[in-house]
C-alpha cells in the first residue's frame, strides 16, 4: 500500500510541476536495505537483550542524534 502511495504522490507532482520530481534510487535502496537488515538484527537481538538495556540504549541513542543535529543546525 505504501508503494502504491509513493508511485500516485510522484505521477501527480510531476502532472503538476516543470521540474523533475523522480525518486532517489540509490539512496531509496540503501534505506530500504538499511531498514531490512536493522529489523531483523533488531529482532534478533531483542530476544537476548534485557528490556531496561534496550531502553537505555535506544534513549542514549535518540539524545546522541538529536545533539549531533541541533549543534550542526546551530553552528
Amino acid at each position: 500500500m505504501t508503494s502504491a502511495g509513493g508511485v500516485i504522490t510522484f505521477t501527480i507532482l510531476a502532472l503538476q510541476q516543470h521540474i523533475s520530481v523522480a525518486p532517489d534510487w540509490p539512496t531509496g535502496i540503501a534505506l530500504g536495505i538499511g531498514g531490512l537488515a536493522g529489523g531483523y538484527t533488531g529482532a534478533r537481538l531483542q530476544a537476548r537483550m534485557p528490556d531496561m538495556l534496550i531502553r537505555r540504549l535506544v534513549g542514549v541513542l535518540v539524545i546522541g542524534i538529536g545533539a549531533y543535529f541541533l549543534s550542526s543546525g546551530l553552528g
